[in-house]
């Protein structure tokens, strides 16, 4: 969340609950992935 802040000039700032909401849409589009389930399935 602070290399966002970082990278953008503090132009951009995320708060967990983005960050999270986030990962989760791009878990849905399986662009990422919970290593955890990968490593169990």
């Amino acid at each position: 969340m602070q290399e966002v802040r970082r990278q953008s000039n503090r132009q951009f700032s995320l708060s967990a609950g983005t960050l999270y909401d986030n990962l989760q849409k791009l878990m849905a589009h399986g662009m990422v992935e919970d290593q955890r389930r990968a490593r169990e399935g």
